[in-house]
């Protein structure tokens, strides 16, 4: 049986490995399946933000993120910086190849980081807000997938930004990731703008 709710405490951990396994070769991978699931736990404490997360016969499949600042980022980066910085250090001699894809991006998170540690007060921490709320995170482990599980998980999280009075959710997306694209043109996206390494999404609810 499928079944769509919140998340709670108790699923950050298995929402990190989920996120480990389905984007492995993305950036916030190489921290380390601690460091990921202190990411998620950034985000599930901050009320404004929705976790989602899809189950089946009760165990945890996938999940979809949702925010409208940039304040649980920055959190996170602050918070960990030191850990964040001897792992890249580490995977950096490694040879770690994924460091180096879209080196521009992480460059920018670097410095975000930066930015946040220099930060030693928490109301100087930015709070940069979108203009619209943005659906930031999204996976479905790849056995599961199918029956349109994504999509009614997509559904369930626009349904929750509905109670929360936001009427209108933006993404991007990589351009080559025809899949992604694909899925979100399903669920009702329209093309925002494109850059040279990305395609963003807006939808009215």
């Amino acid at each position: 049986m499928i079944n769509y709710r919140l998340a709670i405490r108790d699923d950050l951990e298995k929402i990190a490995k989920i996120h480990i396994n389905e984007f492995s070769e993305y950036f916030l991978s190489v921290l380390g399946e601690k460091l990921v699931c202190k990411f998620y736990e950034s985000y599930y404490e901050e009320t404004d933000n929705i976790l989602v997360i899809t189950e089946k016969d009760e165990k945890v499949i996938g999940f979809i993120l949702g925010t409208q600042s940039s304040l649980a980022r920055e959190k996170f980066f602050k918070e960990n910086f030191n850990k964040i910085f001897w792992k890249l250090f580490k995977e950096f001699f490694k040879g770690n190849k994924i460091l180096w894809i879209g080196i521009s991006r992480r460059l920018f998170f670097i410095k975000e980081a930066i930015i946040a540690k220099l930060h030693k007060k928490k109301n100087l921490i930015s709070q940069k807000v979108s203009s619209s709320y943005r659906l930031l995170s999204i996976a479905i482990k790849r056995e599961e997938r199918g029956d349109n599980v994504a999509y009614q998980m997509e559904n369930f999280f626009c349904k929750k930004l509905l109670e929360k009075g936001i009427r209108k959710v933006g993404l991007s997306v990589i351009k080559d990731n025809e899949r992604a694209i694909s899925f979100y043109k399903k669920c009702g996206y329209d093309i925002e703008k494109k850059e040279d390494d990305a395609i963003y999404f807006i939808k009215d609810i």
